[in-house]
């Protein structure tokens, strides 16, 4: 299964220009799911 990283600034759950961290699995749904948002977490690694 193929994915495809990308990423999308906006408005996520109530934050304000939060950098959204998107992959795409690639199937029948090809849903994007998120893999990690800023700045809820931040210096977790």
């Amino acid at each position: 299964m193929d994915r495809i990283r990308g990423e999308w600034i906006g408005d996520y759950s109530g934050l304000k220009d939060a950098r959204i961290v998107l992959e795409e699995q690639a199937g029948p749904a090809g849903e994007w799911l998120v893999v990690k948002t800023w700045p809820q977490d931040t210096d977790t690694q």
